[in-house]
């Protein structure tokens, strides 16, 4: 039998339901539309840097070569270069698509948005140096050119980021690369390191491992059968090719090269008084201000009091205080041990 108010009660269910789904801008079918064209944006963006770093290469750009670098299929890649072709910021010629100059600009401001804020993460923040181009590779899509000037003002208007890669000025200009590849060092001359390629990342953090960052110093003392003998701040270092080919270095003059053989904090025995004689140049921004709040600064005296099990963290006695540090921040911490200071 026919009822009126079971009739009422379905159709505002129905309607209710209607506006959940199709209620503009707050409704589901809107709000999918909003992550759909995101996702459209964010794959855009990072298609036209890939042209920049094409064209930078001067290697070819195809649709093959974009869904590889967007990890798409071929099909997604050509709608995408046509959807830029269409809004004037790609054009294509016999050599392949290359970049307009406002599909350049375009590619240049996200390129200076997701540096500064790798410098921003690096000055700002103790995140691992091997997370902060992951979290800057979301954030370029969603920070502002407005908020990418108050960061840069924030940070003192840096000219490289902290793998040593150029920043883009707002304007578009970039500043020169600094420095010579690793591989074309010759012996026995003293160099700082001024860039490390950051991708792939399982090599970046091989580099970092292996106690290089931008800024230490070294030289290369001669060859070995896998890479090259790197004297690393007065330890020596076998580093293999594969690590040097993403490592750019400046020659410096040889009065201003700082050598001598100095142990890291991690390395003392339990009970073994040693005078802090410096902070490795790996370790910069929030981390840094931290140990030297801790009393970690030169001509202090540490002794290693507390060890867990592994030693990892072990407790050091600073200035009368205990304080536990863990061994990826002591190996960060140079030490002569009493008995060389004497």
């Amino acid at each position: 039998m026919y009822n009126p108010l079971t009739a009422l009660v379905w159709g505002l269910v129905i309607i209710f339901l209607l506006l959940i789904i199709f209620w503009p801008r707050l409704g589901l079918m809107a709000r999918y539309q909003k992550i759909r064209q995101g996702k459209i944006r964010i794959l855009v963006e990072d298609a036209l840097k890939h042209l920049y770093e094409c064209e930078r290469n001067q290697i070819p750009c195809t649709y093959k070569s974009l869904a590889d670098y967007l990890s798409i299929s071929v099909v997604k890649a050509t709608r995408i270069l046509k959807q830029l072709e269409a809004t004037g910021q790609v054009k294509f010629e016999k050599s392949g698509f290359i970049l307009t100059s406002d599909g350049r600009m375009y590619a240049l401001r996200m390129i200076r948005i997701h540096r500064l804020w790798e410098q921003y993460l690096a000055e700002q923040t103790g995140l691992p140096e091997t997370s902060w181009h992951a979290e800057a590779d979301i954030q370029e899509h969603q920070v502002s050119s407005e908020q990418a000037e108050e960061i840069s003002q924030l940070l003192g208007n840096p000219r490289y980021d902290p793998h040593g890669d150029p920043i883009p000025s707002a304007s578009g200009h970039l500043p020169p690369k600094r420095g010579i590849p690793l591989h074309q060092l010759n012996e026995h001359v003293a160099a700082e390191v001024v860039h490390i390629e950051d991708e792939p990342e399982e090599i970046y953090a091989d580099i970092l491992g292996s106690g290089i960052h931008p800024g230490t110093q070294l030289v290369k003392t001669g060859d070995s059968p896998a890479g090259f003998i790197l004297q690393i701040e007065g330890r020596m270092v076998d580093l293999p090719l594969r690590l040097i080919q993403n490592i750019s270095v400046r020659k410096m003059p040889p009065k201003t090269f700082v050598e001598g053989s100095h142990d890291s904090l991690d390395q003392l025995k339990v009970g073994e008084e040693a005078e802090i004689v410096g902070l490795a140049r790996g370790c910069r921004g929030h981390q840094r201000r931290r140990l030297m709040d801790l009393g970690v600064i030169p001509g202090t005296i540490v002794i290693p009091e507390i060890e867990s099990l592994g030693r990892d963290p072990r407790a050091y006695r600073i200035r009368g205080a205990l304080i536990a540090l863990r061994k990826d921040q002591a190996q960060y911490i140079y030490v002569r041990k009493m008995k060389e200071v004497a």
